[in-house]
């Protein structure tokens, strides 16, 4: 039996962009025309496109298929009735000259985690187009397709709230903050987009930084020595985060975001994470 996916794909391979509109939830045909999805869809020009990954969450399930160059792809995200909530066409970057970290890292945790946003391109890393976060990872536990308990309406409902954050590597703590306070579940601070956070530099031209952590669990101090085992603090909601979860890069400086440039993390243990998959040390 062809998968749902593979039918919408078949769509805007073929330009059927009449079909594929309605296969569109009724929000989503609200917030396009459709002439505008008929200009989409025309504007994508591979056939044969290559299912690259799934990721499924709070019963919705986001599809991303490349072109067989890896120079276009589409992300089709699609809810629990099989319609279309998301459809978003782009052109793939590749950075070649890209730098990689010289030293291994592990992920910052202790069990096993879901990789939220992560990867080489912009359909399974939002952080993508930006050269401060191009390879960062945001991080959070799953169970059963859900990220929480419940109704998931206080930070306590997730999975990951509470939870250890690690040393990825051996280290000096060089910036810490854990005054912000969590934020309500769907809300975020953009103007402090970190929240409370640390920063290690693990080598000349190489810093981790993690953040997000729950306010007043940091449990380092600049100058202190860490290695994989030490505990940083607890997983929390604070700054530009709407639910608990750990956001993880490593970085040329310690001049965090629009000073740095973000580096392709090798792993001791992973090769290429990317969303969806499930991660352990």
């Amino acid at each position: 039996m062809t998968n749902i996916e593979n039918i919408f794909v078949q769509y805007i391979e073929k330009n059927d962009y009449k079909s594929l509109y309605k296969s569109l939830s009724k929000n989503f045909q609200k917030s396009i025309k459709k002439r505008e999805l008929k200009k989409v869809v025309y504007s994508y020009k591979y056939i044969n496109n290559k299912f690259f990954s799934m990721f499924t969450k709070s019963d919705m399930k986001r599809c991303i298929f490349l072109s067989p160059d890896y120079q276009q792809g589409i992300s089709i995200t699609i809810n629990k009735n099989n319609e279309i909530e998301g459809l978003y066409i782009t052109t793939i970057t590749t950075e070649s000259d890209d730098k990689s970290t010289e030293l291994k890292y592990y992920m910052p945790i202790d069990r096993k985690w879901t990789v939220l946003w992560g990867g080489d391109n912009k359909l399974v890393n939002y952080h993508n187009d930006v050269i401060s976060q191009r390879y960062a990872f945001d991080l959070l536990i799953m169970k059963d397709g859900e990220s929480h308990m419940n109704e998931g309406e206080n930070n306590e409902d997730f999975y990951a709230y509470g939870q250890n954050v690690l040393a990825p590597q051996k280290g000096i703590v060089v910036d810490t903050r854990s005054t912000m306070i969590d934020n309500a579940i769907g809300e975020t601070d953009p103007n402090n987009p970190s929240g409370n956070y640390v920063i290690i530099r693990h080598k000349e031209n190489e810093y981790s930084l993690i953040a997000h952590f729950k306010q007043d669990s940091i449990l380092v101090l600049p100058g202190d020595q860490v290695d994989e085992t030490t505990i940083l603090g607890k997983c929390g909601n604070s700054g530009n985060s709407y639910e608990p979860h750990i956001h993880f890069q490593i970085m040329n400086s310690s001049t965090i975001f629009n000073d740095c440039a973000s580096l392709k993390i090798n792993f001791v243990n992973l090769e290429n994470p990317i969303q969806g998959d499930y991660i352990e040390r």
